[in-house]
């Protein structure tokens, strides 16, 4: 589809400066708001030029719900949302501008994978973030999440643009498919929870350390493998994380940071049970019941420190001194009563 030039002035307040990227539903350009002292401006524009009345109505759609779920998110790593209208059969969302560039660029300026330390970073700030969508009820799964859409200010700040496919979880909806390579097993099936934007956040971690790229429903090969120095906290939650069966990632994007910051044992990869972000508190550390007997520990009873070699000749010493002082006094005492005794017994013995 062939986009007609925007005019220079929208709505005449916002001067388009230049184009910041192009797709195939509309363009996204650098602006600035005359209205508010040439404030840098953000503008995703869509053009309705579809000849299919479906394809018009998804379109509108999709660019809505974008509009909608943006208005209500206050996050520093989310673009706020300033203005939205209508013009010409276009349609413009105006946003923050987020100086930078996105991780695909900062890639494609270096032969070498991303280093670990810039990698765990990102994590973090990409996991806060997934933490506070999956925390509304009913929770917002991104589902989009790849390079591309993860923009890194030149103070290192991480922002999440591109919401266009962001809806409201609601189980059982058959819902739109992320990018081919990134998306969840299960989006293909038109399944999606919190757990998706985990195996997602693990691909892009993933790729950010190998540069490395697989087939989707296929298993990546364990980080270690091509990048053996990566510490084993970090390795271990994206191996988790990129598991094809849900039940064998972690459960909630918090397990997940846990796990990455070594501030949780990996467990086995056994079948855990569903749980979704809103029946979670975020932070939430599960309790784990045994159903082994339980362990019973038993106590030693204190013992006291043995004297030096030195003391312990002095007490001995004492003592004995002690023992022989007493057997002198007694003999000493007792002795005519012992001479009395012995004389008695010889004369009562019989004579030979």
């Amino acid at each position: 589809m062939e986009i007609t030039p925007t005019p220079a002035l929208l709505q005449e307040r916002y001067q388009i400066d230049r184009v910041l990227g192009e797709g195939g539903m509309g363009r996204v350009y650098l602006a600035r708001d005359r209205r508010l002292a040439d404030r840098p401006c953000a503008i995703k524009e869509m053009v309705d030029e579809f000849i299919d009345p479906r394809k018009r109505h998804e379109a509108n759609e999709s660019f809505a719900r974008e509009a909608d779920t943006l208005a209500r998110l206050k996050h520093p790593a989310i673009p706020a949302i300033f203005d939205r209208f209508d013009d010409h059969n276009r349609h413009y969302l105006v946003m923050e501008y987020v100086e930078g560039h996105d991780l695909d660029q900062e890639l494609a300026l270096d032969a070498q994978p991303l280093p670990e330390s810039k990698v765990t970073d990102i994590a973090r700030q990409l996991c806060d973030v997934l933490a506070y969508l999956h925390g509304f009820n009913p929770p917002i799964i991104y589902r989009d999440m790849k390079p591309s859409n993860v923009m890194v200010t030149p103070s290192g700040r991480v922002t999440l643009i591109d919401f266009g496919i962001a809806r409201i979880f609601k189980r059982g909806k058959v819902t739109t498919v992320g990018t081919i390579g990134f998306a969840a097993p299960e989006q293909y099936q038109g399944h999606v929870d919190p757990r998706s934007d985990i195996y997602s956040l693990g691909v892009t971690l993933h790729y950010l350390l190998t540069k490395q790229e697989f087939p989707p429903m296929t298993v990546p090969p364990p980080v270690h493998k091509l990048r053996p120095g990566i510490s084993p906290g970090l390795a271990g939650a994206i191996n988790r994380a990129v598991c094809l069966e849900p039940e064998k990632r972690p459960q909630t994007i918090r397990e997940f940071q846990d796990i990455l910051l070594g501030r949780r044992a990996m467990a086995p990869t056994a079948r855990l049970p569903h749980i979704t972000a809103n029946q979670r508190p975020l932070g939430h550390r599960p309790v784990t019941h045994s159903t082994s007997a339980p362990t019973v520990v038993r106590r030693k009873a204190p013992t006291r420190p043995k004297p030096p070699p030195k003391a312990r000749r002095l007490v001995l010493l004492a003592a004995t001194m002690a023992v022989a002082g007493f057997a002198v006094s007694y003999l000493y005492n007792a002795g005519p009563q012992l001479d009395a005794m012995i004389k008695t017994r010889l004369a009562s013995r019989p004579a030979p």
